[in-house]
């Protein structure tokens, strides 16, 4: 530490930010969240291109709840870079988490423009949409991941849930198989068969799916 203290007075620019990137790394092993935080804003403040300090910046965002002092941070970032993927990414975080949802749900789309290998801003903006219950623009994402990458059981239950939703139940009822493929004893899919069968007045079926997710997880009310 003390070190560092007699290297900053004469760096600027890229090697201040570097300099201030390790004394972060020092209070982070300390577990000084708070000053690893602003280390680490300092570090982004001097060279907002700094890469390093943005992937690290976010878990002490996160620890110190200092949401909205980092939407400011993140948008000063992308005044300088309107491509930097993981800026646009953490802005969407930080709207998140203020409750400002129509701006994260942006945050994460261009997050994703930006990079478009980048599943992570895809997926956010997805199940986003989903909790937000814009079942038809969250299908569009999860569209997305299907098609550029791995699916997994998460994503097929969710894209599941966007059809049931939408009254869709046979179609819903097919990814949700799809689903069980990855994990036949997920019992909140065999669950939401069992209701996509309900609305369709198809009781035995229903019935036959309700008791196999309370012989999985019984303690579940709505099962019962």
């Amino acid at each position: 530490g003390d070190i560092l203290e007699t290297l900053k007075p004469g760096a600027e620019g890229e090697l201040l930010s570097d300099i201030l990137l390790v004394e972060s790394m020092i209070y982070q092993h300390q577990e000084l969240y708070e000053m690893t935080y602003f280390s680490l804003r300092e570090a982004l403040r001097v060279f907002p291109s700094n890469q390093d300090a943005l992937e690290r910046i976010w878990n002490s965002i996160d620890m110190c709840k200092r949401y909205e002092e980092a939407i400011d941070l993140f948008e000063s970032i992308l005044e300088v870079d309107a491509y930097s993927t993981l800026a646009w990414y953490y802005l969407g975080h930080a709207h998140s988490y203020q409750g400002n949802y129509a701006q994260a749900i942006e945050c994460y789309e261009y997050a994703y423009l930006t990079d478009e290998t980048f599943e992570a801003g895809c997926r956010e903006c997805a199940e986003l949409c989903l909790q937000l219950k814009l079942y038809r623009k969250a299908l569009r994402y999860y569209e997305e991941l299907m098609e550029n990458f791995d699916p997994d059981s998460e994503i097929l239950q969710n894209i599941g849930l966007c059809h049931q939703h939408l009254e869709q139940y046979r179609i819903a009822r097919t990814f949700y198989t799809q689903a069980l493929n990855y994990d036949p004893l997920d019992d909140e899919v065999l669950f939401h068969i069992g209701e996509c069968f309900a609305k369709e007045e198809n009781w035995e079926r229903a019935i036959r799916y309700f008791q196999k997710a309370i012989d999985i997880e019984d303690s579940r009310e709505e099962y019962f």
